[in-house]
């Protein structure tokens, strides 16, 4: 039986050529019907929050290949229904088709690894996290009053923001929500720099530039040009570049496109 389920999982996750429709958005949305319920309510039981998430293996034994994001909410709602929903929420909001839900997957799933175990203060860091629900669904007034009262608080280090703002644009490219995170981005100096300072981390060559390349980026999107003097700039911007995150954003928006 759990050989049929796992292959089951996979299968729904690794067919690059399927469209996500609405049968099998709503299938893996009750994919929890699928899992060992109480080996998963066993395992968060055993392991701490921060044990749990840095350790991949343990983390596979309770989702496969779901987003870290699924055990996140697990934690910040105690909540296995719930979880679920709002890993799928957050991951495939536009209901890509399956071969680009592994982009994201690939993309993020090193970046959540780092950044969720060098968390400090966990209750803080759920409103971090719950601000990104609410923009995964829309809800854009509720993720920014949530985000703002997170910058305000002095016990959180500002750099952990930046997540946010490569998190919620790499998966939903809405530019209300990139418009304000760059706007307090702006507003703090500090913040930029350990923008930059990510970016460098993240890569392998590095770049002083990344951040005005990110900058450039979202402005080549958002301007009104034709598709294909938005590939041909696109183009130009990843020759430019050394930060391979802004390379694969760059490059997803060409095929997307």
């Amino acid at each position: 039986m759990k050989i049929f389920i796992t292959v089951l999982i996979f299968t729904l996750i690794s067919f690059s050529s399927l469209t996500w429709s609405e049968e099998i958005f709503e299938t893996v949305s009750n994919i929890n019907h699928l899992f060992n319920q109480k080996q998963f309510e066993e395992i968060t039981k055993n392991y701490s929050f921060n044990s749990l998430l840095s350790n991949k293996d343990e983390f596979y034994k309770i989702g496969f290949d779901f987003p870290y994001i699924f055990t996140i909410s697990y934690f910040a709602g105690k909540n296995y229904q719930k979880s679920i929903e709002t890993s799928y929420y957050i991951f495939f909001p536009e209901k890509y088709r399956v071969s680009e839900i592994r982009f994201f997957n690939f993309l993020l799933m090193k970046e959540f690894e780092r950044a969720i175990s060098e968390i400090k203060n966990i209750k803080n860091d759920f409103d971090f996290f719950n601000s990104l629900v609410y923009f995964s669904k829309n809800d854009i007034t509720n993720g920014m009053e949530n985000l703002r009262k997170y910058f305000q608080s002095d016990e959180i280090k500002k750099n952990y923001f930046i997540e946010a703002l490569l998190i919620d644009y790499t998966i939903s490219f809405r530019k209300e929500n990139l418009d304000f995170l760059l706007e307090e981005i702006k507003k703090n100096s500090l913040i930029e720099k350990n923008f930059e300072k990510k970016l460098e981390k993240i890569d392998s060559k590095g770049s002083n530039s990344a951040f005005n390349d990110f900058i450039e980026y979202k402005k080549i999107i958002s301007g009104s040009k034709t598709k294909e003097e938005t590939r041909q700039l696109l183009t130009k911007l990843i020759k430019k570049t050394s930060s391979q995150i802004i390379k694969n954003l760059a490059s997803y928006e060409i095929q997307k496109n």
